[in-house]
Parts: structure tokens; C-alpha cells; sequence
């Protein structure tokens, strides 16, 4: 009877701890108001029917980078008491307005908010095991923010079934201007804080992701434009395998990873335009002030260091090493990687600058870093090869080969070497009535599932063509299933497709498999193999540095 009574009372207090656990899960995950407990605190974000998902927004990863911790790598948000709102986005990062970036509206009407390092999160079960996808937005390193609605993670997460992240990150002088120049090495790293901040926010969701139905140890990082040279900048810090399993670079690459030599000629212009010889000058300065500054800094600079001054550098300190030099080595072998362009890249510059198109090719600034027999080369062929082109045109083509398509290639030729889990893609789609073809960032709107901006592209579309639905249908399908199984093969609802995409094989320099985005999709081996074989002999070690390429002069 000693036994019974002793053991009695023990199950019923254990039975009761249960189903207060129990009730603990279910209140957590209540549909109406769920919280979710993370490691700095609880959360509580909404849920709607409509769209069978679960939001978290503005959730804070690191600190507000202000007073002290200004211009210095990120330190972890703190713990809190309570329950924290995350039910709204939380500020843009400080930067200049661009009205191609998005209004004044969508950016919440502040522009000069230095506390805006969170993150968002989009998820259709807090309790399941889901591929995870997080996003890491362009806009050169210098603009642009995860609140734009151009990409929120609704329509990925619901038909991809995956938990959707996308972050924040300090933009322009206050995340990629190398500070240690006139601060000395206190500001160590300062160059690649925007990279920091993206690398601290990837710690945090695979520390933090299962509490949201995701899995830690199935992260796919994409990023577009800026948001993949930083990806690909993360290539050579040693660290990347412990913060992506997978990963999909669309429109940018190695190539932008500046120099040493390079990325301190750059920012001593930017410094010596700006008149500042001391971060005592410009440490404490509001951010407006600061915006200001850099805004009057860059009309005073070289067009292609306006470009390139905001990309990442191989510092030693946060970039080890040159990316591309870093998949060669294997070191990335165990990423599985998607990389792609879209089909006229620079002519979306066009737009916003029509002189672009009074260039004649062989008078590019970007060729004449090649030697004079390369430039006379790649202007020929280049011209030969599109008759119907206007000079103009057949520039943009030459750039957008030199800057975006050829470094991708270089990109999947390293990684295949080493593994057979590099992927090849280009997107096709030309805006119908327009002379941009298939522009920098055009795939975007098809990969959230924003066909009303789809249709906004196209001159007299008065409704979206089913064949636009359904390209939008296939590139989310097949982003999706390379981040459930690291291969880019899905189900595609057309049988005809679902067929031609099965052919698709990894990258290598034997077969060159290409994955055409277009209406229909198609696979083919080495498109526009005489563009790409007149640059194999040029020395692109993947890093942007002009002297490297003068040497061959």
C-alpha cells in the first residue's frame, strides 16, 4: 500500500504536467492569436484562414546597430520579457530613396531608421518539419527591403509548402563602407556588415526555424541581384555550410566580390568626396545627414564605381577568401547550387538611362579593361551574331554577358568540378511589346506569384495570359523542389513540361544543361555557346578588380 500511495500521487502530478505541456503546444499554435517561443523571448504573430498561413514580422536578430555598436559587426538582439508583437513589419533599413525600389508607402514612410535588423517569417504549420527558404533582397547593396510587397512570402510558402524567411539588412555607407580606412582597426570588418548582419540573421533561423514548423537542417538561402553576391561573397567565409544547405543565386555571383586593392581605392574616392578623413567626422552625424552625404559623395564618382562600391570585399576578416577560389577548392561541395541570369540583364538600365543605347560596343567602359585583340573579338562576334540588333542593343548584350551570364558559368564550372549539385538557369521571358527582352530582375514577379506587376509590364494587357500563371506556377514548383530535395526537378502540372524538365541534368562542362524559363520551358545544352567560349580564355578569377584584368593587356 506504501507503493500505491507513493506512486499514485507521482502519476496523477505527472499526468497533469503532461496536459499542461500539452496545453502549452496548443496555445502556442492557436490560430487566432499564436505565439511561438524563440530563444530571445516569446513571439506573437496572425494566422489568416484566407491563406492558411502563420506571419511573424519585424522579429528583431541582432541589436539596434546605434551609438557604440555603430559601423561594427552585429551583436544578437536581447532577451525580452512578455510577449513580443511581431504581427507588422518592422522599419526599412536607412537609405536614399529610389522610387524603382518601391514607394514611400511601401517603405512605411521612413527612410532613416537605423533599428530595422529583423526578419520575417511565413509558415503553414508551426509543428511540422518543412524545407526552409530565405530571402536576401537586391537593390545594389544600397536600396530596397524585405517589406516591399514585391516580396512577401505568401504565395511561396503556400503553394511550395515551405516556411518562407526574409530579412533586413544595413544598406550603403552604414553596411558596406570600409570604416576601418579612417577609424582604424576598431572598424575591422566594417566593409561587410550588411554581410554580417545577413550571416547573424541565417544563425538565427537555423538556431530558431523549428519552432515554426521548419527544418534546421534543410535551409536554402536565395537571393536576387545584390541579395546573390552577398550569398556568393558568403561562399568564401568558411562559414557558409554551417548557415545554408542550399543555394540559389539569381543575377549576381563571385564576380562582384571586390579586391583588397580595388575595394580601398574605391572607398578612399567616396571618403576624399565626402571630405572625411576621420569617422570622429561622421560617427555620431543623424542618419539623414549621413544619406545625404553619401548621396552628394556618389554623383561626384566613376559610373562603375558607383556600381561596385556597395558590393562585397574580400577583406580577410568576414571574406576569407575570393569565393570562386574557395569552390574550386571544394570547399562548397556540399551545397547544393542553383545559379542563373536573365537573358538581356542591362537593358532594364535603359530605361532609366536611354542613352545607354547610343554605345557602340567596342567602346564600353566595362571591355576596355580587356586586352584590345578581346575587345575587337567580343564586338565582332557579338555583332555578327545579332544582325537585327541596334548597336545599342547588342552593348547591353555585351555587358550583361560580362557582368552577369559569363560569372555564373564560372560559378558552375568551379562547383561541378567538385560535386554534381550545380544547376543551371536563364530566364527568357521577353516583356511582350517591349524591346527590354527578358531584363535584370524580370523573373521576380514571377517567382512571387505578382501577376498584376506582370501585367503592369506589358504595354494594352488589359488581364494576365494563362501562360503567365502558369510560368509563375513553374518557376515557384521548381525553386520549391530544389529546396526540398537539391534538385530543381518538380511535378509541373504541364505533362509536356513536367517531361522536358525531367532531361534537365547538373551542370558540367560536358553537357552544359540549361534550364530556359519561357513560355514553354525548355532545356538546352550550351545556349549561346559562341558568346561564352569567346571569353573562356579571359582571366575572370571572380572577383571584380580592373588591374587583374589589365595585366593581360
Amino acid at each position: 500500500m506504501k507503493f500505491v500511495s507513493r506512486v499514485f500521487p507521482a502519476l496523477i502530478i505527472g499526468f497533469c504536467s503532461m496536459q499542461l505541456s500539452w496545453a502549452d503546444q496548443d496555445a502556442s499554435a492557436d490560430k487566432v492569436k499564436p505565439i511561438v517561443k524563440v530563444n530571445e523571448g516569446k513571439l506573437q504573430g496572425t494566422y489568416s484562414e484566407k491563406d492558411g498561413l502563420y506571419k511573424f514580422l519585424g522579429i528583431p536578430y541582432a541589436k539596434a546597430p546605434v551609438g557604440k555598436l555603430r559601423f561594427k559587426a552585429p551583436v544578437p538582439a536581447e532577451h525580452w520579457a512578455g510577449v513580443k508583437d511581431t504581427t507588422k513589419f518592422g522599419p526599412v533599413s536607412a537609405q536614399a530613396f529610389d522610387e524603382h525600389e518601391g514607394t514611400m508607402e511601401e517603405f512605411g514612410g521612413d527612410l532613416t531608421n537605423e533599428d530595422s535588423l529583423s526578419l520575417n517569417i511565413w509558415t503553414p504549420n508551426l509543428k511540422e518539419k518543412l524545407p526552409v527558404m530565405v530571402w536576401l533582397h537586391g537593390g545594389g547593396n544600397a536600396h530596397s527591403s524585405a517589406r516591399v510587397p514585391g516580396y512577401h512570402g505568401d504565395m511561396i510558402a503556400r503553394r511550395g509548402n515551405v516556411v518562407f524567411v526574409s530579412l533586413n539588412y544595413r544598406l550603403g555607407i552604414f553596411g558596406f563602407i570600409d570604416m576601418s580606412l579612417i577609424g582604424g582597426p576598431e572598424y575591422a570588418g566594417s566593409v561587410n556588415n550588411g554581410v554580417r548582419d545577413q550571416m547573424l540573421a541565417l544563425k538565427w533561423v537555423r538556431d530558431n526555424i523549428a519552432r515554426f514548423g521548419g527544418d534546421p537542417d534543410n535551409i536554402t538561402a536565395f537571393g536576387e541581384s545584390s541579395g546573390a553576391s552577398d550569398l556568393s561573397a558568403m561562399l568564401g567565409t568558411g562559414q557558409a555550410k554551417t548557415l545554408f544547405d542550399k543555394v540559389i543565386l539569381q543575377s549576381g555571383s563571385a564576380f562582384l566580390t571586390r579586391s583588397p586593392k580595388s575595394s580601398a581605392r574605391m572607398n578612399r574616392g567616396f571618403f576624399e568626396r565626402m571630405g572625411v578623413t576621420s569617422i570622429d567626422q561622421i560617427k555620431d552625424l543623424p542618419a539623414s545627414v549621413l544619406i545625404e552625404k553619401q548621396e552628394e559623395a556618389l554623383k561626384g564618382m566613376l559610373e562603375t564605381d558607383v556600381d561596385l562600391l556597395f558590393q562585397p570585399t574580400m577583406d580577410s576578416v568576414v571574406v576569407k577568401d575570393f569565393p570562386l577560389d574557395a569552390i574550386r577548392r571544394g570547399d562548397t561541395k556540399d551545397i547544393n547550387m542553383l545559379v542563373g541570369t536573365t537573358k538581356n540583364e542591362l537593358m532594364l538600365y535603359t530605361e532609366y538611362d536611354p542613352q545607354l543605347l547610343d554605345r557602340q560596343p567596342e567602346d564600353l567602359p566595362e571591355l576596355q579593361v580587356l586586352p584590345w585583340v578581346a575587345r575587337e573579338a567580343v564586338s565582332s562576334i557579338y555583332k555578327w551574331n545579332r544582325p537585327d540588333m541596334k548597336p545599342g542593343q547588342v552593348s547591353m548584350d555585351i555587358y550583361s554577358d560580362f557582368a552577369f551570364r559569363i560569372p555564373a558559368i564560372r560559378m558552375a564550372e568551379a562547383q561541378s568540378a567538385n560535386a554534381q549539385n550545380a544547376w543551371m538557369y536563364r530566364f527568357d521571358w521577353p516583356i511582350p511589346g517591349s524591346e527590354l527582352g527578358a531584363p535584370h530582375g524580370s523573373e521576380l514577379a514571377f517567382l512571387f506569384g505578382r501577376m498584376d506587376d506582370v501585367q503592369a509590364k506589358v504595354k494594352g494587357a488589359t488581364s494576365v495570359a494563362p501562360s503567365w500563371t502558369q510560368l509563375s506556377e513553374n518557376i515557384q514548383d521548381i525553386w520549391t523542389a530544389f529546396a526540398r530535395t537539391g534538385r530543381p526537378i518538380a511535378n509541373l502540372k504541364d505533362p509536356h513540361e513536367r517531361d522536358v524538365l525531367a532531361t534537365l541534368e547538373p551542370y558540367s562542362e560536358s553537357s552544359r544543361s540549361t534550364l530556359l524559363l519561357n513560355t514553354p520551358l525548355e532545356v538546352e545544352s550550351d545556349p549561346a555557346w559562341l558568346e561564352r567560349f569567346i571569353y573562356s580564355s579571359m582571366p575572370f578569377n571572380g572577383y571584380f578588380d580592373e588591374d587583374e584584368l589589365a595585366e593581360s593587356e
